[in-house]
């Protein structure tokens, strides 16, 4: 979202508060609720941008803690082999 996006988010929004006022409402609910909805909207994103990676990522992800645990689990063989003495 670029600069003037931003502005015009902000303009609007105040532009809603003052005519919340003038109609008799209380313009600091209406601040609330641009607010909520704006976080709402960027958690929404942010959610839908974690699946993305996660989606593309996950089989690399699997595939590397798999080979870590067989690699972990023969070092633990072997250094127990060599404990008792084998």
């Amino acid at each position: 979202m670029g600069q003037s996006e931003v502005r015009q988010k902000v303009v609007d929004t105040g532009v809603g508060a003052l005519g919340a006022l003038f109609r008799g409402g209380d313009p600091f609910r209406h601040l609330e609720g641009a607010v909520s909805r704006e976080a709402d909207l960027r958690v929404e994103r942010l959610r839908r941008r974690y699946l993305e990676w996660w989606e593309a990522s996950y089989p690399a992800i699997a595939e590397a803690t798999a080979k870590l645990q067989d690699k972990l689990f023969l070092v633990a063989i072997e250094l127990g082999s060599k404990a008792s003495g084998s």
